[in-house]
């Protein structure tokens, strides 16, 4: 291919252990934060299989199970593996995370160093992917165990394709293959990955050529990347549908949909260089989004997607860098609603990559066309290293536990429902039971017919006494036709306190017809029928 083939030098070696320092430096204190209430229960503390280690059983269970409405089978046993070296020490799940991360970044160097030979540029872009603060939630938070591992095997990924384009046999491709394929048994989000290859043929590997039909080639070659891709993409929607259809149920109109998607392109790069009040949860605007902002959001990208093309030729970097962010995002972008955010600093973990290449190429090329001293560029690249480590840091302590979290999420956002509710749940668990109901009735009054809520909200109002609020409560839960046997089961324990024996078993029988394995519907059904039997 005539390009270079840099090995690791000692200054390749210096590179690695700052980006380690880097790394370290910010997300060292995580090992004192606690697990969070915002899903670290489902995936680890509150998960039997976790809890049983690494063995037959629970190996078999990541591969066939839906929990969290994902088939993520990787990640799951990484989860595992912990579990077996610190049991329910956070500290243990959190050190992976870091150590994840570190090696993504130091990869990501070893990648574009290879590709480009351009060790420096490479090692900037490694450095800010280290420590941008939009990277914090998928390192801080152990749930986004998919981020930091996918990313993993997306850059050994794309490691084994450099060494199979530089001499093509089956057995790299079969290696290249692999790879993929439990990359994306760790977070589908990867499914853009074959894409993004054809992305760096073009440049800097340089394989489109000028012979006719070798983009043609370039895509039969990646086939059976893209088959990969359809069936996770298929077993995706799959688990979504099939397993938690309520969390997949299209929340919003496409026009809406698709106006914040629009937005959302551009509010993640406005984030990269303005990363401030940044929040582990960003309500979906809806309708609220004004027509201006929406246009010009996307008079924006129209204008940058016509600029790069109409120069790609002459800039192949900054073409390659923006479609690479393009396309990457799309599988999270929002066109299908998963889920309630609007958006997450979590996407920005792999696109991101290439919006730091099209800027640091750019600014390379034109430092070589107006010459600056050294000193003024390493020095400035150093200044922005360094701030953008220091608002890292101070975004990573907000993830100590659920109450900094999201206590801050609320201060940084505006009606966020799910930051009030978890807020709740947190400080219910402490024992401040009189701020917990402040918050849960907040999130109430901004989302007054959510079932998660009403349930939660008339288990409270019921320990109160307040009998006749909990059941209206519990009775607008039911309108969302979510959940029913917990919400009829709820209901019956009501009446039971009311003293409405008769009311208090047709509903229990109810939610035994829906789950007949619904223990407290069978538990309190019995105590019922033996306290009418005495009557």
């Amino acid at each position: 291919m005539g390009r270079p083939k840099p090995r690791i030098t000692q200054r390749g070696l210096l590179i690695c252990v700052l980006l380690i320092i880097a790394t370290v430096a910010v997300y060292w204190q995580t090992l004192e934060f606690d697990f969070t209430n915002y899903d670290d229960n489902v995936y680890v503390y509150e998960n039997p299989f976790i809890r049983q280690g690494l063995n037959f059983s629970s190996i078999k269970w990541a591969f066939t199970t839906s929990r969290a409405s994902n088939w993520h089978p990787l990640v799951w046993i990484s989860l595992m593996l912990d579990y077996r070296l610190g049991e329910l020490d956070p500290a243990q799940y959190h050190l992976t995370n870091l150590v994840l991360h570190a090696a993504n970044a130091i990869l990501l160097f070893i990648v574009l160093n290879k590709m480009t030979g351009l060790a420096w540029r490479g090692a900037f872009v490694a450095g800010v992917f280290a420590v941008h603060p939009l990277h914090v939630e998928s390192v801080a938070w152990v749930t986004e165990r998919k981020d930091v591992l996918s990313t993993l095997f997306m850059l050994i990924t794309l490691l084994a394709y450099l060494h199979y384009v530089r001499r093509p046999s089956v057995g790299r491709y079969a290696f290249v293959a692999l790879a993929f394929a439990i990359g994306l048994m760790a977070k589908p989000m990867l499914v853009t990955l074959p894409l993004l290859m054809l992305l760096f043929d073009y440049w800097p590997l340089g394989r489109f050529g000028v012979k006719n039909g070798r983009l043609r080639e370039l895509v039969i070659e990646k086939i059976p990347l893209f088959v990969l891709s359809a069936a996770s993409m298929v077993v995706t929607l799959y688990v979504q549908h099939a397993f938690r259809p309520e969390r997949v149920t299209v929340l919003y109109p496409f026009g809406v949909r698709f106006a914040n998607a629009i937005y959302s392109y551009c509010w993640y790069i406005y984030k990269t260089f303005l990363p401030t009040k940044l929040a582990v949860f960003y309500p979906h605007p809806g309708n609220s989004l004004p027509t201006w902002i929406v246009v010009t959001s996307g008079v924006f990208l129209l204008v940058v997607t016509s600029l790069v093309l109409i120069n790609a030729r002459r800039f192949p970097y900054l073409a390659v860098g923006w479609f690479f962010y393009l396309v990457s995002l799309v599988p999270v972008i929002g066109f299908v609603q998963v889920g309630e955010q609007g958006m997450a600093d979590r996407y920005t973990y792999v696109p991101m990559i290439g919006l730091l290449v099209a800027l640091t190429w750019g600014a390379g090329e034109l430092m070589r066309v107006r010459p600056v001293r050294i000193a003024a560029a390493v020095s400035g690249s150093c200044v922005v290293l360094v701030v953008l480590a220091i608002i890292a840091y101070e975004q990573t302590g907000y993830w100590r536990n659920s109450i900094t979290l999201f206590s801050h999420a609320i201060r940084v956002t505006r009606n966020n429902v799910c930051a009030h509710y978890n807020l709740a749940q947190a400080l219910k668990t402490r024992g401040d039971d009189r701020s917990a109901m402040k918050h849960l009735l907040e999130a109430h009054r901004l989302r007054p017919v959510d079932t998660e809520i009403n349930n939660t909200l008339g288990a409270e109002l019921l320990q109160m006494g307040k009998i006749d609020e909990a059941i209206a409560c519990f009775k607008e839960a039911l309108k969302t036709r979510q959940q029913l046997d917990r919400t009829l089961s709820h209901l019956g324990v009501a009446y039971v306190q009311k003293g409405d024996l008769k009311q208090a078993e047709r509903y229990f029988r109810k939610a035994l017809r829906i789950n007949p394995q619904c223990a407290i519907a069978r538990d309190n059904l019995k105590i019922v029928e033996m306290m009418t039997a005495k009557q």
